[in-house]
């Protein structure tokens, strides 16, 4: 594959920019089917005008880009709205058919299953429908794990999903979006049903079938643990085995690429493929027996690994590399990376939008243009100094490419992962090899034995290693600021160098470099002198769980009433993203409210906390929030007397309005912390509208925050 480019020779790189703007432009705008129909009818008038009044050769590249380029800028346009039209369910419980999709996920609470509706019921009407719905079935242990392919018939209400609407928090409903389901709903063993097996999705039913078998395979053998988890993930692409822990560890060693099946595994396959396929004069026959072979095995692996973005666009660019090698057509590794981006958004446009999608195709495209040239700077006599130098521009080709990905997604940079890879990436050459074998000696026990034994160290040593980098000093840093502006910026000035770099054969990247940096960190002051006056309260939407909190400048106090020590450690964790963004120091404080013993609080130079018979006081410079829950410590059936409070937030099982007086002034706001009976929030909109008090129900329009200096 050849890294020079040639715009003449990508075709599908020129086609594919308009399309993705396309989708891009239907992301941000969302037009409805009136507006696209009437963009369509604007491009056809338009092309027809072109097409009358430049008859000339002059302008016929006017109009060849007009057709071509306008062409796909609006199939992406109505691509990304057919792959987001949805139905819309009625607002009460339906009976359901369909049919299990995806292999269930067990939890301690749930069994999580996607289901394909095919139609439903109500009201003696039965509508067909296509949709996907993702259903949580309260756990039971009689119940009898479904799997896919079977059918299912439920009785439920679907809720349309959503987001909570706290700052900075993981976009859900965007997630689910991308993976075609829009509704959900949560059902008790009594109210579902699975049948038998419809005989659908056959593939998918087989591949689950077979990673099971290869999982279980591993165990038999005495591979367990997380020498189990990461084989799992390497060869089936099942992660259920990996915990948190040791996915932080791959991560912060700069090698998760490694357990998410890419073009790294379906090379290292290839490679094995070719080796044990290749003889000395092969006859048409044999070529094409071989490449059939090859092909085969390729799309199996990817098959059995769950079809995974990473995968299929690994497996589609060997098969155009493939085809075209043995139809003696020059292949241009842009213009087959294109052409996979191509088919694969082709077929669903909202992989774009994926993670996973976008840190592939940037690693390979960096790959492709950076590495050869890396790989040039520096020669070495010897052939081992010449391979670790190769491998090391690799690594670090990848990871120019998609490090502000990486910042912005999850706020942390690897420092060791250029030395991390020049040690993984053979070491998983040799795991994958190894399973490899052990599969095709796996009816011969006794060699079967050795080979797993062999394949088990090898895993130790990988998992020894990569612990031993996570343990070393300034392994990652951490809780790094990288908004929107900063991932446009950063690769504005990466496409800038590389534009430099083709045109000019080089470029002074320290210089460039440099004012990227200072941009950075004068951008960042800029927004650290902005919030260090600033004082904001923020009132979270958990659930049942009420969650506040006080920010004074870079300086944050979260409180939160009494739950479990695991979900106090989730919100927190859910937190962070808003804290970095926010640029809150580490110094976080965590008070639970119910910790507060009756009549007594904690006080600070401009926070007072204090827990009295009318509820929970907090005062914050000069706003004094009242927070009234009936938990058994002030709450009473008697009137309870507010004082001066600014805020009234009322919690799971408050009082009704006519239980409370208010003592000076009505509050300025009421705000419903989370979910409380429909009565009890009823009764508070009314006395709200009557009183002409802002009402805030955080549960509907997410959390709550006021900003001021």
């Amino acid at each position: 594959m050849n890294s020079h480019i040639d715009f003449k020779q990508i075709p599908f790189v020129r086609i594919l920019i308009p399309y993705i703007l396309g989708i891009l432009a239907a992301s941000i705008f969302r037009p409805d089917f009136f507006c696209l129909l009437l963009i369509g009818i604007a491009f056809i008038v338009t092309i027809l005008f072109i097409g009358f009044f430049t008859l000339n050769r002059e302008y016929h590249r006017i109009r060849k880009v007009t057709i071509l380029y306008g062409g796909f800028f609006l199939c992406g346009l109505f691509s990304f709205s057919l792959a987001n039209s949805m139905h819309k369910f009625p607002d009460h419980a339906i009976f359901i058919d369909g049919i299990v999709k995806n292999s269930p996920e067990v939890t301690d609470r749930y069994i999580q299953v996607d289901c394909h509706i095919q139609n439903y019921s109500f009201q003696d009407k039965k509508v067909s429908v296509n949709e996907n719905i993702r259903v949580f079935i309260f756990r039971d242990s009689t119940m009898k794990i479904p799997e896919i392919g079977d059918s299912v018939c439920l009785i439920s209400k679907l809720h349309r999903l959503k987001n909570r609407g706290n700052p900075k928090e993981f976009d859900y409903k965007n997630y689910m979006g991308n993976e075609k389901i829009f509704y959900a709903c949560y059902v008790s063993v009594n109210k579902i049903r699975f049948g038998a097996n419809t005989g659908k999705y056959k593939l998918r039913r087989l591949a689950s079938f077979i990673q099971k078998k290869i999982i279980k395979s591993f165990i038999d053998y005495g591979i367990e643990n997380d020498e189990l988890a990461v084989i799992s993930a390497l060869v089936a692409g099942n992660r259920e085995f990996l915990d948190e822990e040791m996915k932080n560890k791959f991560a912060i060693a700069g090698v998760m690429h490694v357990l998410a099946v890419s073009g790294l595994h379906v090379g290292i396959l290839y490679m094995f493929l070719s080796l044990i396929l290749w003889r000395r004069n092969q006859t048409l026959f044999i070529r094409v027996l071989r490449l059939v072979l090859i092909l085969f095995s390729i799309w199996f692996f990817a098959l059995i690994t769950g079809l995974s973005c990473s995968v299929v666009r690994a497996s589609l660019m060997f098969t155009l590399f493939l085809l075209g090698r043995n139809l003696s057509r020059q292949t241009n590794a842009y213009n087959l990376l294109a052409a996979s981006a191509m088919i694969a958004l082709v077929i669903h446009p909202m992989e774009l939008f994926k993670v996973g999608f976008q840190f592939s195709y940037l690693a390979v495209l960096g790959i492709v243009f950076l590495q050869p040239r890396l790989f040039d700077m520096i020669n070495f006599t010897y052939e081992i100094p010449d391979r670790i130098w190769q491998l090391t521009t690799v690594s670090i080709a990848a990871q120019v490419s998609v490090f502000p990905l990486s910042l912005y997604y999850f706020h942390q940079f690897p420092v060791y992962f250029w030395l991390t890879n020049i040690f993984v990436v053979p070491l998983v050459w040799m795991i994958m090899i190894t399973a490899m074998l052990f599969f095709l000696f796996l009816a011969i026990d006794p060699m079967a034995k050795i080979i797993s034994v062999g394949l088990d160290k090898f895993l130790k040593i990988l998992n020894a290693f990569i612990e031993g980098i996570e343990k070393l000093p300034l392994a990652v840093i951490p809780d790094i600021r990288f908004e929107s502006i900063h991932l446009i910026m950063t690769y504005v000035f990466i496409v800038a160098i590389l534009i430099a770099i083709v045109k000019y054969g080089k470029v002074h990247i320290a210089y460039i470099a440099g004012i990227w940096i200072a941009w950075i960190i004068l951008q960042n002051i800029v927004t650290y002198k902005y919030f260090d006056q600033k004082k904001e309260i923020l009132v979270y939407n958990y659930g049942k769980n009420t969650v506040l909190s006080c920010i004074d400048g870079h300086n944050h106090v979260l409180f939160f009433n009494e739950i479990e020590h695991e979900y106090i450690e989730k919100i927190v964790h859910w937190n962070l993203n808003f804290q970095v963004s926010r640029q809150v120091l580490k110094t976080t404080e965590n008070i639970n409210l119910d910790n507060i013993p009756l009549y007594s609080g904690l006080t600070g130079e401009h926070l007072k906390i204090s827990h009295t018979n009318s509820g929970i006081d907090i005062q914050f410079f000069k706003k004094r929030v009242t927070l009234i829950e009936d938990n058994g410590k002030g709450v009473t059936d008697r009137t309870i007397v507010i004082n001066d409070s600014d805020w009234l937030v009322l919690g799971e099982n408050s009082v009704y309005p006519e239980q409370l007086e208010f003592a000076s002034h009505l509050p300025q706001k009421i705000i419903i912390s989370n979910k409380i009976s429909h009565n009890l929030c009823f009764a508070w909109n009314r006395f709200a509208n009557e009183k002409s008090i802002e009402f805030i129900d955080v549960t509907v329009d997410g959390a709550f925050h006021e900003l001021w200096e």
